[in-house]
């Protein structure tokens, strides 16, 4: 799976020539999944496209998150990498807000336990403000959802919903 992730994203940087344009993001993050706590977070995105559409690579980093599912009370840190598009609507204009779709690839670790990277899906719908080159402001609600198997060695195996909710606030500088 790593492979077609790679592959695809090398494709799409290999015809990002043909595009209009596109931006450069930084953002702070607030999650919370469903068998773990909130967490806060930092982010970066690369967008090329154009007017109406974009095609994202995404990267959060959460900090540790506590989960006190049986067996064990464990800190697990996620990092979802993302790959999917989003459409904007109102073009040109000062408000514009868009919904996009992809893939999430959540980066695992366990204090305690060993748990395998798993693929998910996101969902999100958010708006930018400002012109439509230069510094701009954004801010989103994104849903995601994976399911990780952390092991626990004799303890046992505990399934981990990773899905929920998230917001993002941040900076976009598009060229």
């Amino acid at each position: 799976m790593r492979r077609m992730l790679i592959v695809l994203g090398c494709v799409c940087a290999l015809a990002a020539p043909a595009w209009a344009g596109g931006d450069v993001a930084v953002f702070g993050a607030y999650g919370e999944t469903v068998d773990t706590n909130a967490s806060l977070g930092l982010g970066a995105r690369v967008s090329l496209g154009g007017e109406r559409a974009k095609f994202d690579l995404t990267s959060t980093w959460f900090r540790q998150a506590s989960t006190t599912a049986p067996p064990v009370a464990d800190e697990i840190t996620l990092t979802p990498v993302e790959l999917g598009g989003r459409y904007l609507f109102a073009p040109g204009g000062e408000f514009r807000p868009y919904v996009g779709a992809g893939l999430s690839y959540f980066l695992v670790t366990t204090r305690v336990g060993e748990a395998d990277d798993e693929l998910g899906f996101y969902v999100n719908g958010g708006f930018v403000l400002g012109q439509t080159r230069g510094v701009r402001v954004f801010g989103e609600v994104i849903y995601r959802s994976a399911d990780i198997t952390a092991d626990y060695g004799p303890a046992g195996k505990v399934d981990l919903d990773a899905g929920g909710l998230g917001v993002a606030v941040g900076l976009s500088f598009s060229f």
